[in-house]
């Protein structure tokens, strides 16, 4: 057993490392230079080569990854390349609204979804059963956007409970 647990943690550490190598590559594949982003209309060759230096493109590839790597380990996501922020408080200011969405979303679901499954079975091969499935298998169907408008227009457009954009 303990052999078994050794072999998942080996392979766990292999597929993190492969995952992490090819996130690092794909970042590096971008098309663009995120030194001349950065720079934007403040480009000067001695601003360039500092800036370069500073995120460390001037290093070795392989260097370059390992301290990308060591800074993921610690929390360190960096700073957006577009508006100069840290990307973790950028993370963090969306976190917390997508938290309550998947709460919110999965209370209404069991609020909804347990019920109708209890109906359903109660009543084999009734018109509830057929009707819940249906819906179920329909709903579970749509992308997921198509249900956000679908619930935007229902709760913001017709019912007006809700402003239509923003975070409430």
């Amino acid at each position: 057993m303990f052999r078994f647990f050794l072999s998942r943690i080996g392979q766990t550490l292999a597929v993190l490392f492969t995952v992490s190598v090819i996130i690092f590559a794909l970042m590096r594949m971008i098309p663009g230079d995120p030194v001349l982003m950065m720079l934007g209309d403040d480009f000067t060759q001695e601003a360039y080569e500092r800036l370069r230096s500073k995120l460390g493109f001037d290093r070795s590839i392989v260097t370059q990854y390992l301290i990308w790597l060591q800074a993921i380990l610690r929390g360190d996501l960096g700073d957006s390349y577009l508006n100069h922020e840290r990307v973790s408080v950028l993370v963090w200011d969306a976190f917390l609204p997508t938290l309550s969405l998947v709460v919110a979303s999965m209370l209404v679901g069991t609020l909804v979804a347990v019920p109708s499954g209890i109906v359903a079975a109660m009543r084999k091969d009734s018109a509830w059963d057929w009707g819940s499935m249906g819906f179920a298998i329909f709903v579970y169907s749509m992308p997921s956007f198509w249900k956000g408008i679908v619930l935007i227009w229902i709760f913001s457009v017709h019912l007006r409970w809700f402003p239509a954009v923003g975070y409430v």
